[in-house]
């Protein structure tokens, strides 16, 4: 092969190769998309959580963001990629309320994200105070080999015993780790003497042919919040056990509210014991049924309780829990 010719191939394989990788560049398409476009804030610029906003920003050619407002900004203004963006608000005490835009740009495109802050104090009306769907327990119930009542409708699901499992001479360490953690975590039972709390997989069971027993909420800081009472929709998905013959357990649901604090019922009557719930369930059906109670001047040093409603009762009561929150709702209008 010549050299002219030797020349005249190699630049045209370079020239073939820019072309092309050129295109490669020009064919990547622009990705741009927001987590949400509006955001609600109250007057110390968090939401009803307490917590910083934030966006999530995909944009694989990077972004910038603007703000027609003073009081408005990001944390992150600008990127080379995507990013979660925290959205920074001044404090608002006073006023009717105020409205600021972000306009989020990428190659080509822009959404705008629409930020309205509220003059509410801090904790605002459905402020989350605590919630728990036992997620955490799961490591643990498989470990112990727990099955799932609700899932399988199966009343001979395993359900290990974690306070017989965790006593005695040779306690299991798994058992052990789990106490531990629900005592951290500010959890008790009315009657840990009767060992009738277990595990299933990503939720709780209690009690055993009579042996009633409830499970205590770990207590509300208010300190965290600034205030000395508060009052609060407490809420909670519960369900019956059944027999081997797929009876469904008589269990009877109450709310206990011990040293500060009063649960409306339904007749309008204040009371530290709520009105009863029962489960939604049809015999052979294992399902969830949510209920819901409203506390008035709950106190930090409240403790709240769900059990059954007669813990002394004879006969079988056992339910299963799961899904506990306390969110903050307006006072009652005197």
């Amino acid at each position: 092969m010549n050299k002219k010719l030797y020349s005249k191939l190699l630049f045209l394989f370079v020239s073939l190769f820019v072309l092309f990788s050129c295109n490669d560049e020009e064919d990547i398409r622009t990705r741009f998309n927001l987590s949400t476009i509006s955001v609600e804030v109250i007057s110390t610029g968090q939401n009803k959580k307490g917590e910083i906003p934030v966006i999530d920003v995909i944009a694989n050619k990077g972004y910038s963001v603007e703000s027609d407002s003073e009081w408005l900004t990001v944390d992150k203004p600008k990127s080379n990629a995507s990013a979660t963006i925290q959205v920074l608000v001044e404090k608002y005490e006073s006023g009717t309320g105020r409205t600021g835009i972000l306009t989020i740009s990428t190659e080509g495109m822009s959404q705008q994200v629409v930020v309205k802050q509220t003059a509410a104090p801090f904790p605002a009306y459905g402020y989350e105070y605590f919630y728990d769907d036992f997620s955490w327990i799961t490591t643990y119930a498989e470990k112990l080999g727990a099955g799932d009542y609700i899932a399988t409708a199966d009343p001979s699901a395993s359900a290990p015993n974690v306070g017989s499992k965790s006593q005695g001479t040779n306690p299991d360490p798994t058992a052990v780790a789990f106490m531990e953690e629900f005592a951290t975590k500010g959890y008790s039972v009315v009657k840990p003497e009767d060992n009738t709390m277990y595990l299933q997989t990503h939720y709780l069971k209690f009690g055993r042919t009579d042996h009633n027993n409830g499970l205590i909420l770990p207590m509300i800081d208010l300190n965290e919040t600034g205030e000395a009472t508060t009052d609060l929709e407490l809420s909670f998905d519960f369900a019956g056990h059944m027999s081997g013959y797929s009876y469904i357990d008589d269990i009877r649901m109450v709310v206990e509210v011990t040293g500060g604090g009063k649960v409306l019922r339904l007749s309008g009557e204040m009371s530290e014991v709520s009105d009863t719930f029962v489960p939604d369930q049809n015999d052979g059906e294992a399902k969830w049924t949510n209920a819901s109670v409203k506390i008035y001047g709950l106190t930090s040093a409240s403790k709240i309780t769900i059990r059954h409603q007669d813990l002394s009762e004879k006969g079988v009561h056992r339910f299963h829990l799961d899904n506990i929150k306390m969110v903050k709702i307006p006072g009652i209008k005197k």
